[in-house]
């Protein structure tokens, strides 16, 4: 470095805890975060949930900050509090195999994303994990319900297909920690990979479909045994109340104003 260079080194707190280590070595992760219809963030918390996810460890970050990217904390309905992370829990399918289950509440800051991805991958290497399958959002109103995949770990692409995937032809770009992880994964090696999006109507709302569709999937390769009753009467409560709006909205458009009154008699 010559002597009128200027170096400004950053550093930035990040702090990975280990809440429990697994006993038996994990070969797969399946991860999601918040996103296009926030279906990864949904397949995530609905696996957590019925499958009793056990926290092991959770990576907090100044790259970890609340929507608008200010600081701040997390409150949960028991009035527990906690700074945004990365979570890690450990789970397992029907016949005991174990899972890691990553996900996030929050996105970290763009430059922040392939840093954290870094960390999240060491930490899945150390723990055993050999492939991860990567769960991400699109939408595209005409193809609702569908998945599509990619990756470079063709047993599971084939048992995607043959589960009812469609090998992806559309998607161009996946953003935030969702395409960090997987361009980590590509460049460090060791670990193989599949990017698994459910098809929503719209980016900007849940919609229950697209997750339904993935966790569907997510059953049949991984044989996890999730019951997805809870999630279907979401979708018939959510078609309930689109076929009334769109009812009260078609009868409101068919009745005449005083303005298109006709004006004669006979």
């Amino acid at each position: 470095m010559r002597s009128d260079e200027i170096c400004l080194i950053f550093m930035v707190w990040t702090n990975l805890v280990e809440l429990k280590r697994p006993q038996r070595r994990t070969e797969v992760a399946i991860a999601g975060f918040p996103g296009v219809a926030n279906v990864g963030g949904q397949v995530q918390s609905y696996l957590r949930s019925k499958l009793n996810g056990e926290p092991i460890a959770r990576l907090y970050s100044e790259h970890l900050l609340l929507p608008g990217n200010v600081a701040g904390i997390l409150i949960e309905p028991n009035g527990e509090f906690s700074l945004p992370s990365i979570d890690f829990n450990l789970v397992t399918n029907k016949k005991g195999d174990p899972f890691i289950l990553v996900h996030s509440h929050v996105q970290p800051l763009p430059w922040g994303q392939l840093e954290i991805a870094h960390q999240c991958i060491d930490y899945l290497e150390g723990l055993g994990v050999k492939r991860i399958v990567i769960v991400t959002g699109f939408a595209k109103s005409e193809d609702v319900g569908k998945v599509l995949v990619f990756g470079n770990d063709q047993e599971i692409v084939r048992r995607v297909k043959e589960a009812g995937g469609i090998e992806n032809r559309e998607i161009k770009t996946i953003i935030g920690l969702a395409g960090a992880f997987l361009a980590t994964v590509k460049k460090v090696g060791g670990i193989s990979f599949v990017s698994l999006t459910g098809v929503a109507e719209d980016s900007s709302y849940y919609d229950p479909r697209a997750s339904r569709s993935v966790l569907e999937i997510l059953n049949k390769v991984f044989d996890l045994g999730v019951d997805l009753r809870d999630l279907d009467e979401i979708i018939e409560r959510l078609e309930k109340i689109r076929r009334k709006v769109l009812e009260e909205l078609e009868s409101q458009l068919s009745k005449p104003s005083e303005e298109e009154s006709p004006s004669y008699v006979g």
